[in-house]
């Protein structure tokens, strides 16, 4: 049976022992975004820089990744024009100007590290609306010296 925070009475679970509570509090005592608050790991570069751009128009993103120089360029990028109302007077796409880019630069290998992120980083914003996980790494070797855990 799939792990589920939620008991058959459709309350949350108990936060297990072993996880700092204070890390799945939202509460904050800072503001909270006023648009949608999306989490995008691998947000540096590839897929997950597009998307990042994307939901940039009109989510606040907070845009994990491993190099900050193209976490700063990503952060430039979107606050600037979106390409197609920069190319046409008649964007396709409206955007409501209310996103923006929180750069985070961290390698989510380290459990600790992912949970700092969590607490300082995303939960002052008050909820997560969109959870985007592209973050990967791709060792180099042949599948006959692959292991099972590398899979």
């Amino acid at each position: 049976m799939p792990h589920s925070p939620f008991t058959r009475s459709g309350g949350l679970a108990p936060v297990p022992s072993n996880l700092n509570a204070a890390v799945f509090d939202l509460t904050s005592r800072r503001a909270k975004s006023s648009s949608p608050v999306a989490v995008v790991t691998g947000g540096s570069s590839g897929i997950g820089a597009e998307i990042v751009l994307d939901l940039a128009r009109d989510h606040t993103v907070v845009a994990v990744g491993r190099n900050m120089e193209r976490l700063q360029s990503i952060v430039e990028q979107a606050s600037g024009p979106a390409p197609e109302a920069a190319a046409s007077a008649h964007a396709s796409t409206p955007s409501s100007g209310d996103g923006s880019v929180i750069a985070v630069f961290a390698d989510l290998g380290d459990a600790e590290t992912a949970a700092e992120i969590l607490a300082e980083e995303i939960a002052p914003l008050g909820r997560v609306d969109v959870l985007v996980h592209c973050a990967a790494t791709a060792p180099r070797l042949t599948v006959e010296d692959a292991t099972p855990d590398d899979w």
